[in-house]
């Protein structure tokens, strides 16, 4: 009687690519519901609101992580989450404890559940920008300290949409130099943001896998960011309801991610795309 041998690691192996096979159109669904979300979330009011900001967070930061398993493999995605959660949450608690290097400030209990005074959903907000970020600055160039600064610019300046609109919906709070709550973010707040994400990205560039030679495909990451962009300038800049009539607010990040955005874009409608391949 014969007996054949079984390779576990090429078992493993293969389950692995079957299951990024069967994964492939995930990202772009939870992409939809994403949006379905972030476009509820200006006609909602109170707990419900809430709620869309909690799931508009899971769902992106789902779409990034099975995105990156799909298209990246999963040592590339294990060490990007395995860099990026704990470092943003560090960083968090070392903001909220000492006002380095954000500046004063502190989360309420809207965002759910706090370690260290921490919202525990925050580093998964981290992330879910951090991934598609790292991937637009990578088309850009290939010299490692370029893209860090790219990519951490990029980071920062989502950030213009960002803390206006969570301070005034109270996820966290800005105090002045005497302790009471503000509604102005301190320009320490945007290099705080440059600076943790540069040093992130920095780990990245040490520690990813290198994995030029498979054939990506970045639609919903690229589809991702244009629409944080361009569908955080318009609820901005509207005057009326449900928009939020905040008009510096959508100019200065419309400028600061379009500062990368608009090359980035035209050079992607510049190259001949994939006919029949998952998004």
């Amino acid at each position: 009687m014969r007996f054949t041998q079984v390779n576990p690691a090429k078992t493993v192996i293969k389950q692995v690519s079957n299951l990024q096979r069967h994964l492939q159109p995930i990202p772009l669904a939870l992409l939809l519901v994403n949006v379905a979300l972030n476009i509820s979330w200006p006609i909602l009011h109170g707990p419900d609101r809430t709620l869309v900001t909690i799931l508009g967070v899971l769902t992106f930061f789902c779409e990034s992580t099975i995105h990156a398993f799909v298209t990246r493999g999963l040592q590339y995605t294990r060490t990007f989450l395995a860099i990026v959660l704990p470092s943003a949450f560090i960083a968090e608690a070392i903001g909220v404890h000492t006002h380095l290097p954000f500046g004063d400030y502190s989360y309420s209990a809207k965002l759910g559940w706090m370690f260290l005074q921490v919202p525990t959903l925050i580093p998964l907000a981290w992330f879910m920008m951090m991934y598609p970020c790292w991937l637009i600055a990578g088309s850009l160039t290939n010299r490692s300290a370029l893209r860090i600064a790219i990519a951490s610019w990029l980071m920062a300046s989502w950030d213009l949409f960002l803390d206006p609109q969570m301070v005034g919906e109270g996820f966290w709070h800005w105090h002045s130099p005497t302790g009471a709550k503000t509604t102005s973010i301190p320009l320490s707040n945007f290099f705080g943001w440059l600076i943790v994400a540069a040093i992130l990205y920095t780990l990245l560039t040490r520690l990813l896998p290198t994995p030029e030679q498979i054939n990506f495909d970045d639609r919903v990451p690229q589809l991702a960011v244009a629409w944080v962009w361009l569908g955080s300038f318009v609820a901005n800049i509207g005057w009326f309801a449900p928009f939020l009539n905040q008009p510096g607010t959508a100019l200065s990040g419309l400028i600061g991610m379009g500062i990368v955005l608009v090359p980035y874009y035209l050079k992607i409608l510049r190259m001949p795309q994939p006919i029949g391949e998952p998004l």
